[in-house]
């Protein structure tokens, strides 16, 4: 193919060098003040049309190839940015706008469009006494793991004496609620001159003395679920209320051993102070959740 032949000595008296281009009509004026800049700070070395003689030139021709390539870059700039929104969406979950605190506020329903809060359950709170008394009248709710117990007792030894025997014929109230549990234990007290707890101590040759109460809260209080029951053991810390005054302490603590069953409707258990067993009495009740 034959050299193009390009005279560019009119070009050079309308424009020459140094003087400010003349653009193609058509883009806006900031969008021809970026190109400008860009292409000033780019210096003419990296642009080949700007070079005397070269295919694009400084005439219409040139100048539409320049303007094309600029439309190229100006749209990929777009698409890049396009990207940008894209992911930002796809990583919140379809929402550029969520914040991060939203990210943490809860799965989020499709039917609705709101936002579940996700909390965390509050431990409940520790049975505690202050004084003698204060838990006897506290029990749990069992709700679907917890549980209710009340059994009476035989009678179990406290302490032997010189002549004879200080008994005890226990009766327990238990509850929990699959967090805490708490016992509630009633001593009525006899003094025997006997060997070995008579089965009716009104009967027998005994004496009564003053019923001792005790209210124990766990963690102090071990609770075990068993197959048919519970297990309840812990130090037991004795009161009393002598003629009807302010509760107050004895100063003794029994560690007792319970343990409570339904074996086909009918509540079973045993009791262990010590030495001494005794055995549930008909007619006790518990329900196990």
């Amino acid at each position: 193919m034959p050299a193009r032949e390009l005279d560019d000595l009119p070009g050079f008296f309308t424009a020459p060098p140094g003087s400010p281009r003349a653009l193609p009509a058509g883009p806006a004026a900031d969008d021809r003040a970026d190109a400008s800049t860009t292409e000033a700070s780019a210096g003419t070395a990296a642009d080949p049309d700007r070079l005397a003689g070269g295919a694009g030139g400084a005439g219409a021709e040139g100048a539409g190839r320049r303007w094309g390539r600029r439309r190229v870059a100006l749209a990929g700039a777009v698409v890049v940015v396009a990207g940008a929104v894209v992911a930002a969406v796809t990583v919140g979950g379809g929402d550029p706008g969520r914040s991060a605190a939203d990210s943490t506020a809860g799965p989020t329903s499709a039917a609705t469009g709101t936002t579940a809060a996700t909390t965390t359950p509050t431990p409940a709170a520790p049975l505690t006494a202050a004084a003698a008394g204060d838990l006897a009248g506290t029990d749990l709710a069992p709700g679907a793991d917890g549980f209710t117990a009340e059994v009476s007792f035989a009678g179990v030894v406290l302490e032997p004496r010189a002549v004879g025997v200080t008994v005890a014929y226990p009766r327990l109230r238990a509850s929990g609620d699959g967090e805490r549990s708490v016992a509630h234990v009633e001593l009525a007290v006899w003094n025997c001159l006997a060997d070995t707890p008579p089965a009716d101590p009104a009967t027998a040759d005994c004496r009564r003395g003053l019923v001792e109460y005790a209210d124990l809260p766990s963690p102090e209080l071990s609770t075990t679920r068993t197959g048919d029951g519970v297990q309840l053991t812990g130090s037991f810390p004795t009161y009393t209320r002598p003629n009807g005054s302010a509760p107050s302490y004895t100063g003794r603590s029994y560690t007792l051993d319970v343990e409570v069953a339904d074996r086909r409707g009918t509540v079973t258990g045993t009791l262990r102070l010590g030495d001494g067993v005794a055995d549930a009495l008909p007619g006790g009740s518990l329900s196990v959740g």
